[in-house]
């Protein structure tokens, strides 16, 4: 029983430890480019999924729509989101990131994205597929849980 629970331990700590690295990455390249956090929130979520209508990105970051509206005005007016019309709701938009504007969000990242490209190199293909597994999960629980 205590070896199940200094691995849960042990990984709980690895994960939040990520988290918070993770996070600070995130603050400091949202300050170089004039965004905070949900700002940048979103912007990973459109350049992940593709072009998103609000409220599809409303529901996938779990934002109340009044914030999600303050947010989205924000980005449009700075330039780093793009509306135009969904291709089969006329009452709807669709949101996506101007090709500059990705590239530059891509260009910040890129010594964080090499650093995920050497440690994968140096793990076989078994342990990346079972870590991507457990991550899977992990996310799919903790989404659940809020």
């Amino acid at each position: 029983m205590r070896h199940a629970a200094e691995r849960t331990r042990g990984l709980l700590h690895a994960v939040l430890d990520l988290r918070l690295e993770l996070s600070r990455l995130n603050h400091c390249i949202a300050a170089e480019v004039g965004l905070n956090a949900v700002d940048l929130d979103c912007l990973e979520v459109l350049s992940r999924e593709g072009p998103t209508s609000p409220a599809q990105l409303t529901r996938r970051l779990g934002i109340h729509p009044a914030t999600m509206t303050g947010v989205l005005t924000r980005l449009e007016a700075s330039g780093w989101i793009l509306r135009s019309a969904h291709p089969t709701d006329r009452r709807a938009s669709l949101l996506k990131i101007p090709a500059k504007r990705e590239a530059r969000l891509q260009a910040r990242y890129a010594s964080a994205t090499r650093a995920v490209v050497e440690v994968v190199a140096s793990r076989s293909d078994e342990d990346i597929a079972m870590l991507v597994v457990l991550l899977q999960d992990l996310a799919a629980r903790a989404h659940r849980v809020t």
